[in-house]
């Protein structure tokens, strides 16, 4: 950008040819020189050669370091009149001719006032004075003038030699002060360069160490690329006109407000071996030196091989923490203690899970350990040791520690080392609290069954007479009624009798308290009747409830083994209840077991019934329990069975299906009820029992079968997948019932 000229004040110099004016011209340039400095100075002396010779414009150069003539001060207008193409104001010697190129070369003063010929969108040149600035022979540079009003003579160039004479030392002085201004500047701004370049190398240093640390199997892939997105960003942020971005497993990880450029540089990520992604780092050439460049390439390419080293680290650590946790649960689903221990009483091996049971007592002697802890533990270990001495396989069962209801089964089985110096004992324990809870279970469902064999005798017994009493009843109620049509006959009768014989016949119907009987009597043979009825549902349900059924499932009707589960289970929920059922007409029959079905039912009815009866506001808000079916789709079927009892809490929520847990007090609950149900409906039938409750309004158990004869486990393995559990989803019944 060119600076504004600074026009001289001295008025006192009229021609060049006056010798006092070449003084005073002099003077002036010397005058100029203190007032500005470096181009403001030249810039003034121009202007004051240009209004001392009379001339449109001209031009001060200097040589620059590598040769070329430099022409920062020229007159401004000359340079936006100037129509070339490629106008510059730094000019290779070479390239120069005409006068121009004449004063340069031959270091001499040339004067011309005829017309030159110019390049074309050249300032037209009618006259033209040019002298050299030479010092010591060295050539500093120029003085160019052109387009005066009248002739140069020969008198104004012997002044202007004279001024290129007078300046040469001065611009050489100025230019050799530019030159170490510049070389300063320069060396600064490498320095500046290095410093930075320093930084960004120590940042990033720190960013290719904080990615090799990141293998922390707790950060999901998204989230661990979007941080070590956030450093990379981070690393190249001073950067000029570039942007960042992560290609990860096929996914891409990029700021939003990135801009692709076609240069690219980038660094491919390799996981054991094999292509998982890129680092690309896209930039403007003009703003990248081709020594950026490469350290932005080894800065890519160290970063993709530290990223890809850290997920392999993170792989082979998630595959082996996979293993582990595969051992562990295995070794925890069978519930298998393995343990070795010599003659001498020192444990040489003990697995996790016997490690649970009793500690972890491996390499340390067994008496010490286990005879400072519980009884059970140092009976357990003294039959072990007794087992040990006698050289005699023995089997025992004991209660596990910390478990009052847990039982295991341990076998001893002594052997004589490789060696054959000496004798270890192998002792494997086994948890055995699941046969035991299913032995009583099976003893339960034999009773069970004993008792349903004895029910269905009784209902069979109970049916012929409740048939007998419901029929008599009837046939009461249709003959009172026929007694009540000739009563009132008589009575209409009676009024055309005599007086005497009209009273003598009220006065029989008051005696015998007909108006009394003749409301009474209907009731109670309709209550009677009801009452009938309800026996009748009774002993129905028993019969179905009774019902023994094979190994096979057979098609029953679902809604009415439903009903007969209520009617079974109303002495529980007559109290506390009302049940109300919603049944969707749509379903019909279904293969299942009906009495192991009817009876999980029943313990899911009886178990809301006791729930809501615990709830303190009973009287005031009436407990309800709701029976509802819906069809989820062509494969499965769902049954619910929801209370508004005072909920499960959260903190046992996770045990309610494990045997014999019960919060109730000892001698009103077993623990097996809900137990039994789970595994009627999960094992026996292929379904699922799932169950969504809030504290303080209420549960609701799903049961869902599949329509398929062969669910379960008596039939082949049913590959069809279970429908999510759907909290807010209830059927559109088209009937509802409601038990009181």
């Amino acid at each position: 950008m060119r600076r504004e000229v600074c026009r001289s004040e001295d008025q006192g110099v009229s021609t060049a040819s006056d010798p006092f004016s070449h003084f005073a011209l002099l003077s002036s340039i010397s005058h100029q020189l203190l007032r500005h400095r470096d181009q403001d100075a030249l810039d003034a002396i121009l202007q004051l050669l240009l209004e001392q010779f009379h001339s449109e414009f001209g031009i001060l150069g200097y040589i620059d370091t590598e040769g070329r003539l430099a022409c920062p001060t020229l007159t401004r207008h000359v340079w936006s009149r100037c129509g070339m193409p490629d106008k510059r104001i730094v000019f290779e010697l070479s390239e120069l001719g005409g006068v121009l190129g004449e004063v340069l070369h031959s270091r001499r003063t040339v004067i011309s006032n005829t017309p030159r010929p110019v390049p074309v969108g050249h300032v037209p040149i009618h006259n033209f004075l040019g002298a050299p600035m030479v010092s010591e022979g060295a050539l500093i540079g120029c003085i160019f003038l052109a387009n005066s009003a009248r002739e140069y003579d020969e008198q104004e160039a012997r002044l202007l030699t004279q001024i290129g004479i007078y300046l040469a030392p001065i611009v050489e002085a100025w230019r050799g002060r530019l030159d170490e201004e510049q070389r300063r500047e320069r060396a600064e701004l490498e320095l500046q360069k290095s410093v930075s370049r320093l930084r960004r190398s120590m940042k990033r240093l720190q960013v290719l160490a904080a990615i090799g640390n990141l293998a922390d199997g707790s950060i999901d892939e998204d989230s661990l690329a979007k941080i070590v997105l956030q450093m990379l960003e981070d690393a190249v942020k001073d950067l000029p006109h570039s942007a960042i971005r992560l290609i990860l497993r096929g996914r891409l990880h990029q700021p939003h407000d990135f801009e692709e450029t076609p240069n690219k540089i980038s660094a491919g990520i390799f996981v054991d071996s094999s292509y998982a992604g890129a680092i690309e780092l896209c930039f403007n050439p003009a703003d990248m030196p081709e020594e950026d460049l490469h350290q932005e390439r080894l800065f890519l390419t160290e970063a993709a091989e530290r990223l890809g080293s850290m997920l392999s680290r993170r792989r082979a650590a998630e595959e082996i923490a996979a293993t582990r946790r595969h051992l562990e649960v295995l070794l925890e689903t069978t519930r298998i203690g393995l343990s070795v221990i010599d003659e001498n009483g020192t444990v040489r091996y003990v697995d996790p899970w016997q490690k649970k049971v009793h500690g972890d007592f491996q390499g340390v002697s067994v008496e010490d350990y286990f005879l400072a802890r519980k009884v059970q533990d140092a009976d357990w270990i003294h039959n072990v040791l007794e087992a040990l001495r006698d050289r005699k396989k023995t089997a025992f069962e004991h209660r596990l520690p910390g478990a009052d209801d847990a039982v295991a089964q341990t076998t001893v089985i002594p052997y004589q080392d490789p060696t054959g110096d000496s004798w270890c004992a192998a002792t494997i324990t086994v948890d055995v609290t699941e046969q035991k809870r299913l032995e009583s279970a099976l003893n339960h469902a034999r009773r069970m069954e004993s008792v349903g064999r004895l029910a269905a005798g009784v209902a069979h017994e109970l049916n012929t007479p409740i048939q007998y009493i419901g029929d008599n009843l009837s046939y009461l109620a249709e003959a009172f009624h026929h007694v009540l049509g000739l009563v009132e006959a008589m009575h209409q009768a009676a009024a055309a009798l005599e007086p005497s014989e009209a009273d003598n016949h009220a006065r029989l119907l008051q005696a015998f308290d007909w108006e009394y009987h003749r409301d009474e009597v209907p009731k109670a043979l309709e209550e009677s009747r009801r009452g009938v009825e309800q026996v009748a549902h009774i002993v129905r349900a028993m019969k179905v409830f009774s019902h023994q059924g094979g190994r096979e499932k057979q098609d029953v009707d679902l809604h009415r083994m439903l009903q007969a589960a209520i009617d079974i289970s109303r002495n529980e929920w007559k109290n506390v209840a009302t049940i109300q059922t919603e049944f969707d007409p749509t379903l019909q029959k279904f293969p299942l077991h009906a009495a192991e079905f009817n009876m999980a039912v029943v313990n899911l009815i009886v178990n809301a019934a006791q729930a809501i009866a615990e709830r303190p506001d009973l009287p005031s808000r009436p407990g309800i329990i709701i029976v509802r079916t819906k069809a989820l789709d062509d494969a499965w079927v769902e049954i619910q069975v929801e209370d508004n009892g005072p909920g499960i809490p959260q903190e046992i929520q996770d045990r309610v299906f494990d045997a014999f847990f019960t919060t109730k007090e000892v001698g009103k609950g077993t623990g097996q009820g809900l137990t039994t149900a789970h595994h009627t409906i999960v094992d026996l039938h292929g379904g699922t029992l799932q169950f969504r409750s809030k504290p303080g309004e209420g549960t609701v158990f799903f049961i869902r079968i599949p329509r398929s004869r062969t669910g379960g486990k008596t039939g082949c393995e049913n590959s069809t997948s279970v429908p999510p559990a759907s909290a807010t989803e209830t059927a559109t019944p088209s009937a509802v019932a409601v038990c009181g």
